[in-house]
C-alpha cells in the first residue's frame, strides 16, 4: 500500500506534471493511513508472514540485477558504435557503355558516363584512421555486393552510429541489402502512441538505401514493426528529398521491402575485470557469479524477441561477445 501510494505520488509529478506540493499532500495523507496498516501487519511477521517477505526481497533483487546488468549491457552497445565511413569505402568507376540511339548519343554527347558505385569492408577493428590510411589498406577490402532485399538492424540503446550487429553482419556475410534501416526504441510516458508518429525517419547520406528510424511506442503498445507504414515513411521522404525521383525508383524500393529480415542482437557477456582495491579478487568473483551464471542464462530463457509481434523466421540473430 506505501510502494502504491509513493508511486502514485512520483505519477503526478514525472508524469502527469502536477506541482510538486500535490504529490506530497497525496502521500502525506494517504501514506499515514498505508502505514498504520503496515505497521500492525509487522507483528505477523514472526509468526510466518516473513515468507511473502522472503519472496518480495528475492524477485526485487532479480529485478535489481537484471537492470544492472542490462544497463553494462546497453552501455557496451552505445560505446560500441561505429560510422559508416570508418569501415565500409565506397569507390566510382564509370559504367560499362550501353549502346544509344543516334538522337539520344548527339544529346548526351558531351555529358558525363554514368558511373557504378562499388563498396568494400575494412575490419572495423583496424578502423579509427584517416581517410588517407584507409586508402593505403586497399589489398586488404573486401568488395560488398548490393543485394535486393531489405534488413531492418535493432539498435538496443538509442544514439549515433552504426549497431554492433551491423558490422558483425557484413563481416560474415560481406552484402549490403538494397534497403538497411536502423531502427532504435524509444517508450514514452504515455499509453499510447498514435500510428502516424511511431516512426521518425531520416535518410543515411553516406550510403543510397540506408535509413535511420526511432520507433515511439507508449508503454501500453506492444512492439510491432511494420514494414508497410516504414516503406510508406521512406518513399515520402525521398520524394520529399528529390521531387524529381522517379516512379522506377520508389517501386524498386518498394518491391525489396516486400518481404524484411530484422536482424537483432544476442549478446554472450562476460564479465569484465575492474579493479577494486584490496577486494579486488572478491568482487571479480561476485560480478563473474552474477554477470556469466546468473544473467546470461536469464537473458537466454527470456530474449528480447519474446515480446515481438514479428514472425520468429523473419528475425535472425547475430551473436556478439559483450565484456561488460
Amino acid at each position: 500500500m506505501i510502494s502504491t501510494s509513493l508511486l502514485l505520488s512520483i505519477q503526478m509529478r514525472w508524469v502527469k506534471r502536477w506541482p510538486i506540493v500535490v504529490g506530497i499532500a497525496y502521500f502525506a495523507i494517504f501514506g499515514f493511513f498505508d502505514a498504520l496498516f503496515w505497521g500492525a501487519s509487522l507483528k505477523k511477521v514472526p509468526h510466518g508472514a516473513w515468507v511473502p517477505l522472503l519472496i518480495g526481497v528475492v524477485l526485487e533483487s532479480i529485478m535489481v540485477l537484471w537492470v544492472w546488468a542490462k544497463t553494462l549491457e546497453d552501455n557496451f552497445d552505445g560505446k560500441n558504435r561505429r560510422n559508416l565511413n570508418h569501415f565500409i569505402y565506397m569507390s566510382r568507376r564509370p559504367s560499362s557503355p550501353k549502346p544509344r540511339d543516334h538522337e539520344e548519343s548527339d544529346e548526351q554527347e558531351t555529358g558525363e558516363e554514368d558511373e557504378e558505385k562499388s563498396y568494400y569492408f575494412y575490419d572495423a577493428r583496424n578502423m579509427g584512421v584517416s581517410d588517407d590510411s584507409m586508402k593505403e589498406k586497399i589489398g586488404e577490402k573486401r568488395e560488398l555486393q548490393r543485394i535486393p532485399s531489405a534488413a531492418v538492424f535493432h539498435k538496443i540503446a538509442s544514439g549515433r552510429g552504426v549497431p554492433h550487429t551491423f558490422i558483425g553482419f557484413i563481416r560474415q556475410w560481406p552484402a549490403l541489402p538494397r534497403v538497411v534501416i536502423f531502427l532504435s526504441v524509444c517508450v514514452v510516458p504515455i499509453a499510447r502512441v498514435p500510428a502516424q508518429d511511431r516512426y521518425v525517419l531520416t535518410k543515411v547520406r553516406t550510403i543510397d538505401g540506408f535509413y535511420g528510424c526511432t520507433y515511439y511506442i507508449g508503454f501500453r503498445d506492444k512492439f510491432d514493426v511494420r514494414i508497410d507504414d516504414l516503406v510508406d515513411k521512406i518513399c515520402s521522404l525521398e520524394c520529399h528529398l528529390n521531387p524529381a525521383v522517379s516512379d522506377a525508383y520508389i517501386e524498386e524500393i518498394r518491391d525489396v521491402c516486400r518481404k524484411a529480415t530484422h536482424v537483432a542482437p544476442h549478446y554472450h557477456v562476460v564479465a569484465k575485470k575492474i579493479e577494486a582495491g584490496i577486494g579486488t579478487p572478491l568482487v571479480n568473483y561476485l560480478r563473474t557469479i552474477l554477470i556469466e551464471s546468473i544473467y546470461r542464462r536469464l537473458a537466454t530463457m527470456f530474449p528480447e524477441t519474446a515480446n515481438w509481434l514479428t514472425s520468429a523466421d523473419e528475425i535472425i540473430h547475430v551473436g556478439i561477445n559483450a565484456i561488460i
